[in-house]
């Protein structure tokens, strides 16, 4: 049985609620947002850098929707790979009347031209995890053996062959502000699948990098990229945002921001 549709008034916007149990939806209904941070914190960057914006694993647009209504006169491109979720996600783009945004059913990450890959087809009207389907095996696997962790591709019945693209090989030449990356493990891989629009624009860095002690070398990893492409690195607990040193008035900004805070 599904569950009847409601629409959540919250400080990301408007946004249909299918299923109250699913953790991101149960926090807009609860908190009237969930891990708004990260929109304040991209707002604040973008005020003092042009370019474009770029969400990758948007979900049903928590990110996506709020950054688009902020900057009504800039191009977001969005990427979400799980058919209904993305469904989820175009309906709210509706209901809030953007128009400056353009959807991509793929995933994304290094891969060679024509490449697939196997997306859970979950039942979004009862699924609770959908925020949390990893598409790497071996981060499913580590994931999947931590007690009190969902890894939901490991229990999903069905699965969609969905295509899988490089951020270099289908964004625009026109300059990016600003990528958000949530890709639960594979942040790494989509960011060297971006790697000629890194050098070209250097646009700040929005993504998450698990506080797991599981995650330790991954993180390593992930972080010491980032950095070894020069940007400065801020953890917000699972979170991170990176500004390239060549922005100095960003950073400066950032990091009185910071200081406020402490």
């Amino acid at each position: 049985m599904t569950n009847p549709l409601q629409i959540a008034d919250t400080r990301h916007g408007k946004f249909i609620i299918c299923n109250p149990q699913e953790t991101i939806q149960a926090a807009l209904l609860r908190d009237g947002a969930f891990e708004f941070h990260g929109v304040v914190l991209t707002v604040e960057v973008l005020r003092h850098k042009l370019g474009d914006i770029v969400d990758v694993g948007a979900n049903i647009g928590i990110f996506t929707v709020p950054i688009a209504a902020a900057c009504p006169d800039r191009k977001v491109y969005s990427f979400e790979p799980q058919r209904n979720v993305y469904h989820h996600f175009c309906g709210n783009l509706v209901l809030n009347q953007l128009q400056n945004v353009r959807t991509f059913k793929q995933a994304v990450g290094v891969c060679t031209p024509g490449a697939t890959i196997q997306v859970p087809d979950f039942d979004i009207f009862q699924e609770r995890y959908t925020g949390s389907v990893s598409l790497d095996p071996a981060i499913m696997a580590k994931r999947g053996a931590i007690p009190g962790i969902a890894e939901p591709g490991n229990y999903a019945r069905e699965f969609e062959t969905v295509a899988m693209v490089q951020l270099d090989d289908v964004l625009p030449a026109a300059p990016i502000a600003f990528l958000k990356v949530d890709v639960e493990g594979m942040e790494l891989s989509v960011f060297r699948s971006a790697e000629k629009m890194l050098e070209r624009d250097r646009p700040a860095l929005y993504f998450e990098a698990w506080g797991l002690p599981q995650f330790a070398d991954n993180n390593a990893q992930l972080l010491q990229y980032i950095s070894n492409k020069g940007y400065k690195i801020w953890r917000l607990g699972n979170d991170c945002l990176a500004v390239h040193l060549s922005d100095a008035m960003v950073i400066t900004h950032i990091d009185a921001l910071f200081a406020a805070q402490a």
